[in-house]
């Protein structure tokens, strides 16, 4: 007895689940018509022995399998699925490779100018640049632009940077010191900010998508930072900052309680037993040295450009020569008197031991005298150390 072979038996899609069109997401977009070819029609020839499952008879099944198509089938289908997979991997890639050692040089070249009239390379960032530092935020190139440009104008700012390095897979921090006087009041008060940027790049497009700045003069750098705001508001105080020359120096940290200063070599003019100088000399800055809490000279700072022969006669004065070297400096405000000064000192020392610094004995009081007496004098107490390192 013959039978029909059921037709499920003869369909290619039933041979595996794996292969089911309506089950898996994998084969989305791939029709069983574009992986299989169409069912072609068998004839018996083997003979198979099977029970009717209606009246139990047995009966003799003849099965024709086109073997070859069935194995054509199989290989069109694994065609396309593996054509279809290496399609998708072989798809263009971007470029992830970051020259980051580029990118350092960029940065060493484009930092200068963040305040000049060439500006920096607006390129190099990205659109949508998110920057924050502890009272300022944008999230965009232009509102970064922006930044500067109010920074620029409303300051008479200056930046050095101290160094820029990798500091990750797509990261380069760097190290700076920001100066800027407010024009708009008559005391022209100077805002010192100095601190680290890290600095994110985007792998897509290798240009900069990120830019956050820390302090060093605050704990909470994140936005917004009242400490942020009140640290500038302090800076911003009535005290006049002298425009008459001084020893040169650069400024390479500052914190809430002092700054670290690189000092030039400089000349003073020294007299031995606290003999003040003259107030006709025009020289603004004073200093006082003080060993074991008591005064042992006072100076003036020499103007490499003054001739002092001609303003003293009678008076012992000595030219001293002070070498480059790291200086700590806070300052304050109104008639140095003694008691307050060697308060300063001590107060200094101990943040300096806190730090982890090395200070020197002796320490320097220098006075700036304002020669319109609107403003209140402005002192600092400078105590040398025998070496710093930035980190």
């Amino acid at each position: 007895m013959a039978a029909a072979f059921p037709n499920q038996y003869l369909h290619p899609t039933s041979i595996h689940p794996c292969f089911s069109m309506s089950s898996s997401s994998r084969y989305k977009g791939l029709s069983s018509s574009s992986l299989l070819h169409p069912v072609k029609p068998c004839r018996l020839e083997s003979i198979r022995t099977a029970t009717d499952p209606n009246n139990h008879d047995t009966y003799e099944e003849n099965v024709s399998i086109n073997w070859n198509w069935v194995s054509s089938s199989f290989r069109f289908m694994e065609e396309q699925l593996i054509g279809r997979f290496v399609d998708q991997k072989s798809s263009p890639a971007r470029n992830t490779t970051v020259d980051m050692n580029r990118l350092v040089d960029f940065l060493y070249e484009d930092i200068p100018h963040v305040f000049d009239d060439q500006g920096i390379d607006h390129t190099m960032y990205d659109e949508n640049l998110r920057f924050r530092d502890p009272i300022t935020k944008y999230d965009s190139i232009y509102g970064y632009l922006a930044y500067i440009f109010m920074l620029k104008n409303l300051f008479k700012p200056e930046i050095q940077l101290h160094y820029a390095k990798q500091t990750g897979p797509y990261e380069i921090s760097t190290r700076w010191t920001a100066v800027m006087k407010l024009m708009t009041v008559p005391w022209k008060p100077r805002l010192v900010v100095t601190g680290t940027s890290i600095m994110h790049i985007n792998p897509e497009n290798h240009k900069f998508c990120s830019h956050v700045d820390i302090w060093d003069s605050i704990e909470q750098n994140e936005y917004f930072s009242i400490e942020g705001l009140m640290d500038v508001i302090e800076q911003l105080g009535i005290s006049m900052n002298p425009d008459s020359e001084s020893p040169h120096y650069q400024i390479l940290k500052r914190t809430s309680d002092y700054e670290v200063r690189q000092y030039s070599p400089f000349v003073i003019i020294e007299t031995e037993g606290g003999n003040e100088l003259s107030s006709s000399t025009g020289y603004v800055q004073a200093f006082e040295t003080y060993a074991q809490s008591e005064i042992s000279t006072r100076s003036h700072f020499l103007p490499l450009d003054k001739d002092f022969s001609r303003s003293y006669n009678s008076e012992e004065l000595t030219l001293k020569r002070i070498e480059e070297g790291f200086a700590v400096v806070s300052n304050f405000s109104g008639n140095p008197t003694e008691e307050i000064v060697i308060k300063q000192m001590k107060k200094l020392r101990c943040a300096l031991l806190r730090d982890g610094l090395e200070p020197k004995e002796t320490f320097l009081l220098a006075r700036y005298k304002d020669s319109s007496g609107k403003y209140k004098m402005r002192n600092e107490v400078l105590i040398w150390l025998e070496e710093f390192r930035l980190d």
